[in-house]
């Protein structure tokens, strides 16, 4: 069966239920359709992977942001189910992560456009539960967070060897690496003790001047912007008990037509001295938010900046994103559960290799992105 302004095709030979009745409730599973959006970098496609009960799967993708691969897909069926919709690079590098019969099969893919997608697509010919995970490795829509002229050094990064140990030699390519390494950073590189001893790290530690400006990194909404007890989280750990943090949702297009295929992140920042957003208001990138301190789980003063990958993660099309508010002994002390589908905006580099919080996390995980516009990551320092 051909389609010739598709790439990729359903493998209907492997569904199960013919393609009949209406289309199903999954479409409406993402979050919200009102807010206002980033607009999608140049050269984006979509992408979709379906599923149909007893195992059936079907991938598809168009290289433009107008016609519908999940419509494609479900034809007129009634029980199919969207597993991920979203964005890929139709000219440059994508990632793909390939999951059949619950796990026990797994494709890991890197290449130029269409390339990864078209091969994990033929290796998953005869198997069944198939769900492909797509991911460009980049989409600039990132500004810098905070004025360059407070900026003092960048502390820590983020830990790709969460839960789990990496052979960062062999797997990543880090020819001075460990079979074992507990601490990997963007680079593929293992940080693990002596070199380094802050694990399981989600996010980015850039210290500044007390003051400093604190920005909107993109346009999104403002979902949270709170100073929240922290004397449980970390006891005898702190100088201010109240620690200022800001979370704000960012909306990337997914096209027109159809809100299916938008992608969403979330924009952590915290150890704020003064915050000036407030909850439900809509920023834009660049705008103050607040200002650089040292309250809650805090040494000294800087940012903490923490990306949060809403959808297409290692096991959901969207993740229940909560951030929690009841910090009461007994009570989860993490500001939210952003730490299971936390990424690095500045994306995985490694001399070879395939990023494995976006695999090995499961269910936890989720492919990491270069993010930043031009000129505007962070310094990474050493790490």
């Amino acid at each position: 069966m051909t389609k010739t302004s598709m790439l990729l095709l359903a493998s209907l030979t492997t569904l199960t239920g013919c393609l009949s009745g209406d289309a199903p409730s999954d479409d409406t599973e993402k979050l919200g359709t009102v807010e206002e959006q980033l607009s999608p970098p140049p050269g984006m496609g979509r992408y979709c992977s379906m599923s149909w009960p007893g195992g059936g799967w079907g991938f598809a993708s168009y290289t433009n942001l107008v016609n519908d691969p999940c419509g494609f897909l479900r034809g007129s069926s009634t029980t199919s189910t969207v597993e991920r919709a979203g964005l890929y690079a139709v000219n440059a590098i994508n990632n793909v992560v390939l999951r059949c019969e619950n796990g026990s099969y797994i494709i890991l893919q890197v290449g130029n456009g269409n390339a990864p997608l078209t091969s994990a697509y033929n290796l998953a010919s005869g198997h069944t539960g198939c769900i492909f995970t797509v991911s460009p490795r980049e989409m600039p829509i990132f500004g810098r967070p905070y004025d360059p002229a407070g900026y003092q050094f960048t502390n820590t990064g983020f830990d790709f060897a969460r839960g789990y140990t990496v052979n960062a030699k062999a797997e990543l390519g880090d020819s001075d690496g460990g079979t074992a390494a507990t601490i990997v950073d963007w680079r593929g590189q293992d940080m693990s003790p002596p070199k380094w001893t802050y694990d399981n790290h989600d996010a980015w530690d850039i210290n500044m001047a007390q003051g400093t400006k604190i920005y909107a990194a993109a346009d999104g909404t403002v979902q949270m912007a709170r100073f929240r007890d922290i004397t449980n989280a970390c006891p005898g750990g702190y100088t201010v008990p109240n620690q200022g943090e800001v979370f704000i949702r960012h909306t990337v297009s997914g096209g027109t037509n159809t809100g299916l295929y938008d992608e969403y992140f979330v924009t952590y920042y915290a150890h704020f001295s003064q915050i000036v957003a407030t909850t439900g208001q809509f920023v834009h990138k660049g705008d103050l938010i607040g200002y650089a301190g040292t309250t809650g789980c805090s040494s000294g003063p800087h940012l903490h900046f923490g990306t949060f990958r809403l959808t297409n993660t290692a096991s959901k099309f969207v993740y229940p994103f909560v951030i929690n508010t009841n910090f009461a002994a007994g009570q989860d002390q993490n500001s939210a559960n952003g730490y299971q589908i936390a990424i690095d905006p500045h994306g995985f580099y490694p001399t070879a290799g395939f990023d494995p919080w976006a695999w090995r996390g499961y269910p936890w995980g989720a492919l990491s992105l270069y993010l930043w516009d031009a000129n505007a990551a962070p310094p990474n320092g050493s790490w």
